[in-house]
């Protein structure tokens, strides 16, 4: 599930969302518990390893929050955890077409929602994992910027 708020400031957008997929939150404790019952049984190095992914998996899935701007020419996706920068990406309007959430592949029966659109032809995946109702946060974007629109 994403919350999204939504900052409209005449020319531009700007939706600021957490990650609380249940899912990612509970995936992650199964590691961090499978990791440190390995740990009290073995003490070997693998067994930190699963701990240290667990509890970085943990800190993605409660801590990460994604800002989406849309200005009258650029597109950035910033990602932040903890507080923390971690990254933006920027993208030119005139670039880019076909807004949407679709599905991402991972395994041949694994999948999650995701932001894409198409810039110069290709698709471009953001990595913001959504999930299928939050096509509708979209609308404000598309109704400012008619030209996001999928065709």
């Amino acid at each position: 599930m994403v919350s999204s708020r939504l900052n409209n400031m005449g020319e531009s957008i700007s939706l600021s969302m957490r990650l609380d997929r249940a899912d990612g939150i509970l995936s992650s404790m199964l590691v961090l518990a499978f990791g440190i019952a390995i740990l009290y049984s073995s003490k070997s190095i693998v067994s930190w390893n699963i701990v240290i992914i667990g509890a970085f998996g943990l800190l993605r899935w409660i801590g990460t929050k994604y800002v989406i701007n849309v200005s009258e020419t650029t597109l950035s996706i910033t990602k932040r955890m903890l507080g923390f920068h971690l990254r933006t990406r920027n993208y030119p309007i005139s670039e880019i077409s076909s807004l949407r959430v679709a599905q991402q592949r991972i395994f041949f029966w694994l999948s999650y929602a995701t932001l894409m659109f198409e810039r110069n032809g290709k698709t471009i995946v953001s990595g913001v994992p959504l999930n299928n109702s939050s096509v509708a946060w979209l609308n404000p974007i598309y109704q400012r910027f008619p030209n996001l629109r999928p065709a």
